[in-house]
């Protein structure tokens, strides 16, 4: 991967964008984020690109897993969900929604399909959790369908990077743990 030389966001940037500069200390190449509907990407620039004679600052994303890039403008990027990766405590807050009791749900698979894919996609570690644990719950009671393997396995994918990320550990040590939260 090639990174494109740093761009210094201005401080005129910032405020037109309705954010502090806190808010953006993520924004720096080499630095991973969850980005919503595509789960953890890493910043490879950040830079000023010129579309239709107008000037644009953007920050672009790729995303390993899918060898794909995301141009995102920086005035988008709040509305956009895009997040630094979870402190450890609100992976700890995760943790206990994975040990919490699962909600029995009787609306149809259909439906339910559907609310999993927008825990999972809302970019909220918490969320995640909660749709995590669920259809864990799920499958253990029954042999579970195709589509509810394949969403199980995308929420344990995206835990997984996150947990790994924030307690610098390796995925196996990740998913090592946090199967044996899921067990109990």
């Amino acid at each position: 991967m090639i990174f494109v030389p740093t761009y210094r966001l201005s401080d005129k940037n910032v405020i037109e964008m309705g954010m502090h500069t806190k808010e953006l200390a993520y924004l720096t190449e080499g630095t991973s984020v969850v980005y919503p509907g595509q789960g953890i990407g890493v910043i490879s620039s950040i830079t000023q690109q010129h579309i239709a004679g107008h000037a644009l600052d953007v920050v672009v994303i790729y995303f390993e897993e899918s060898k794909m890039n995301i141009t995102i403008p920086l005035k988008k990027v709040k509305d956009s969900g895009m997040r630094a990766i979870s402190s450890g405590q609100e992976i700890e807050q995760a943790f206990k929604v994975l040990g919490l009791p699962t909600k029995a749900s009787k609306l149809p698979w259909v439906r339910r399909h559907e609310q999993y894919e927008e825990k999972i996609n809302s970019g909220r570690v918490d969320k995640l959790a909660e749709a995590l644990r669920d259809l864990n719950h799920e499958l253990s009671q029954t042999e579970g369908s195709y589509s509810k393997r394949i969403l199980y396995k995308k929420a344990m994918d995206r835990m997984i990077q996150e947990i790994s990320l924030t307690k610098k550990m390796t995925e196996t040590e990740a998913l090592t743990y946090l199967e044996s939260l899921l067990k109990q």
